[in-house]
C-alpha cells in the first residue's frame, strides 16, 4: 500500500538505501551534532546516525524495537535480517530471525529476558532466547482462526509478558481480542469484541505494563489508550490520539506515545497530555517521523523510535528508520 506524495527534505531529495557511511549524497550532510526535540523539561537530542551497521545493510521497515534489562536493542525490521540487536551506544552485536519471519509486527523483551515476536502474515507468535534459538511457538503456521471470531489467532500484532509470567497478546489486526496464556503455552482467557465501547477494539496494535498491576493496550483504530487490570476489567481510556502505535512508561510515571501519522507524545501518568512533536507534518529529518510504528526505552531513560516507511511511502530512510532519542537535561542541571 503506498498513499501520496511527501515533501522531502531538501538535502533527501534521494532517499538513502544503504548505511549511512556510504557516501550517499542524502547521508552527507547528516551531522554528529544532536537535533533537539524542544518541549522544556520534555526535550529530547537525537543522537542521528546512532545505529552502526555493517556497511550495505539495510534496516528496511523498523516495526518494533524493544530493550533488554542490560540495554541490549532488539530492532524488529522487514528487512533480510528480522533482529538486529545493538548495545545501548549503537554498535551492531549480531543478529537473526531469516528462518523465522514472514511478516514481522511486535516484538518484546520479557522479564525473564527471551524475546517475543508477534508475525501479522503467519498467524503465529514466537519466543527465542537473546541469540535467536526458538524456544516457544504458539498458534498453528498459516492457519489462522476465522476473521473477527474471537479465538487465537488472526494477524496477532504484539505479545508480551506479564511479571507472574503469563502472555498477553493482542490480536490485532482480523480480530479484537487480547489473550492471555500460561508460561506452559495453555490458553487461559480473552477478552475483547469488535467495536468502540470500554473494553471493545479496533485493531488493537500493543500491549504494555506499567509495573504497577495494569495494561495498556493501544487500540489503534479507536484512536485511544485503553488500561485494564490483569484480569481483563476496563479501568480506563485515554483519547485525543490518532492511531496509537505503541506504548512506553517511563521511570517517572510519563508515557510515551508513538502515533501513526507522524507523531509523538508525553503524557502524565493520570492522562494529560505534556508535549507532542510532528503536529507540523511528516518529514526525513533527524527526529522527524512517517509512521513511528515501534517504540522502547532503555534503563537511562532514551528513547527507541522505529519507523514504517516503505510500506505506506516508498522510502528506505536509512539509518533514521530507528532513531534514539535521548533526554535533555533541563538548564542549570547536568
Amino acid at each position: 500500500m503506498r498513499i501520496g506524495p511527501i515533501s522531502r527534505h531538501p538535502a533527501e531529495a534521494a532517499p538513502c538505501r544503504a548505511d549511512a557511511d556510504c557516501g550517499h549524497p542524502a547521508c552527507a550532510h547528516r551531522s554528529t551534532t544532536p537535533a533537539v526535540l524542544s518541549g522544556g523539561a520534555h526535550s529530547l537530542a537525537v543522537v542521528d546516525n546512532w545505529a552502526q551497521r555493517p556497511v550495505g545493510w539495510s534496516f528496511g521497515d523498523v516495526v518494533g524495537v524493544a530493550v533488554s534489562a542490560d540495554d541490549e536493542v532488539f530492532v524488529f525490521t522487514r528487512g533480510a535480517r528480522p533482529v538486529l540487536v545493538f548495545d545501548r551506544e549503537g554498535r551492531f552485536l549480531r543478529w537473526w530471525g531469516d528462518t523465522y519471519f514472514t511478516m514481522p509486527h511486535g516484538i518484546a523483551v520479557a522479564p525473564d529476558g527471551s524475546v517475543c515476536c508477534a508475525d501479522i502474515a503467519d498467524h503465529t507468535v514466537k519466543r527465542f532466547s537473546p541469540s535467536g534459538e526458538l524456544l516457544q511457538l504458539l498458534g498453528a503456521p498459516f492457519e489462522n482462526s476465522p476473521k473477527l471470531g474471537g479465538a487465537p489467532f488472526n494477524r496477532p500484532t504484539h505479545f508480551s509478558v506479564a511479571p507472574s509470567g503469563d502472555y498477553y497478546i493482542t490480536d490485532g489486526y482480523g480480530n479484537a481480542n487480547v489473550h492471555v496464556f500460561s508460561p506452559e503455552g495453555a490458553h487461559r482467557f480473552s477478552w475483547g469484541s469488535p467495536g468502540s465501547d470500554p473494553g471493545q477494539f479496533r485493531a488493537p496494535h500493543s500491549i504494555v505494563f506499567d509495573g504497577d498491576g495494569r495494561l495498556a493496550v493501544c487500540d489503534r483504530g479507536n484512536d485511544r489508550v485503553q488500561f485494564f487490570d490483569l484480569e481483563g476489567t476496563f479501568l480506563e481510556e485515554w483519547t485525543g490520539l490518532h492511531q496509537p502505535n505503541d506504548l512506553v512508561f517511563a521511570p517517572d510515571g510519563r508515557v510515551i506515545i508513538c502515533e501513526f501519522e507522524h507523531r509523538l507524545g508525553v503524557w502524565s501518568a493520570e492522562g494529560a497530555l505534556l508535549q507532542r512533536w510532528g503536529d507540523d507534518g511528516e518529514g526525513l529529518g533527524a527526529g522527524q517521523f512517517i509512521s513511528p510504528h515501534g517504540l522502547a526505552i532503555d534503563s537511562q531513560g532514551s528513547l527507541y523510535v522505529g519507523d514504517v516507511t516503505d510500506i505506506y511511502r516508498g522510502i528506505d530512510r536509512g539509518s533514521r528508520n530507528l532513531q534514539k532519542l535521548v533526554p535533555v537535561a533541563p538548564e542549570g542541571e547536568g
